[in-house]
This record gives C-alpha cells, structure tokens and sequence, in this order.
C-alpha cells in the first residue's frame, strides 16, 4: 500500500557532523514508499528552552509540524544512550547531558523524547529543548518504529513500553534478545 502521504519530520534534523545524515535515509524512504519527506530545519536539541520556544515559533518549523500532524503513517527511529550512542557520537547530545539522563535512568529516546527502561519519559530539560513532534501528540496514531541491533534492546524495550508504538521492525538479533528477556 502506499500511502498518499509519508511525512517523516525528524525532530530536528539539522546535526553537528555531516557523518550523522538524517536526509539519506528519510530520502530513500519516501523514494521508495512514493511518499514525501520533510525535514525540520532546526537542531535536534536546542541549546536552552527559550531557543526552543523561538524556533518552534518560526513559520517553516510550523508548516512541517502541521505536515507531521496530517500524517497517516509516522515512522520513527528509536535512539540509545550507550557508549556508541548516535546522537553522543554525531554531537546532539553532549558526554554531560548522556551522564545526566542516565542517572535519571533513560535508556533510549523516541522524537528526541528520553525514556526510562518503563517507557516513562524523564522529567529533564532536554525534553523541553527538543524539537518537533511532541510524543503526545502520537497517542492515537499509527507510529512505526524502525530500529536494529542488541545495542538498542533497552531502548526498543522502553519505547514498547511507552505505549506510542502501533508498529515496530527490527532485526533478528535485536528481537531474539527481547524475547529472551521475556521468558
């Protein structure tokens, strides 16, 4: 099936090294689905909260947003906060902040949203400073998560157990160690 629109606004898109390219992938996607693909010209992660506020509020931030929220399929990657963390290795998140949301006991993100080994998302700034579609704002729809790798099997926990997920791929070691862990 191929839907009439695929919008995937990457909640910030905008990162510190080219090595980190969300464009690619999302490209690929859309070519391949005949959807389109958006991205948010902004960071990942604002610096401060007020910054947030001023490029949420900036008309071509809006008009993907709304683009996001007309969706009929949203798909998502999901994030971990290991040592080889994507988000920690391409800059969009700094040592300090990945030690500080891991002591608050996230494991993973979804929209740039951190979340606990529950799927509870943790009460720290860096939530308030990320970008683009608000995890509330997925309650309800149809959000496809892609994710791989045994190194993201806490994350792909946590967000399941989030409740935003209406579907999920990943590959065969990632979901061999999910059901393990739940025998």
């Amino acid at each position: 099936m191929i839907w009439p629109l695929l919008a995937a606004p990457r909640a910030g898109c905008l990162t510190r090294k080219s090595s980190a390219n969300p464009f690619d992938v999302i490209s690929r996607l859309a070519e391949r689905t005949g959807g389109e693909g958006y991205f948010l010209p902004v960071p990942f992660i604002a610096d401060t909260e007020a910054d947030a506020e001023v490029l949420r509020a900036q008309r071509g931030v809006q008009t993907v947003l709304a683009l996001a929220q007309a969706c009929e399929l949203c798909v998502v990657g999901i994030g971990e906060l290991g040592e080889h963390s994507n988000m920690l290795r391409s800059g969009m998140l700094t040592a300090r902040e990945q030690a500080a949301l891991q002591r608050l006991g996230a494991v993973g993100d979804l929209l740039g949203h951190f979340l606990d080994v529950d799927g509870r998302v943790v009460d720290h700034e860096l939530n308030r400073r990320s970008l683009g579609v608000r995890l509330d704002q997925m309650r309800g729809r149809q959000v496809l998560a892609i994710a791989g790798g045994t190194q993201k099997v806490r994350a792909i926990r946590a967000a399941l157990c989030s409740g935003f997920l209406t579907g999920l791929v990943i590959n065969e070691s990632a979901a061999r160690q999910l059901l393990a862990a739940q025998t």
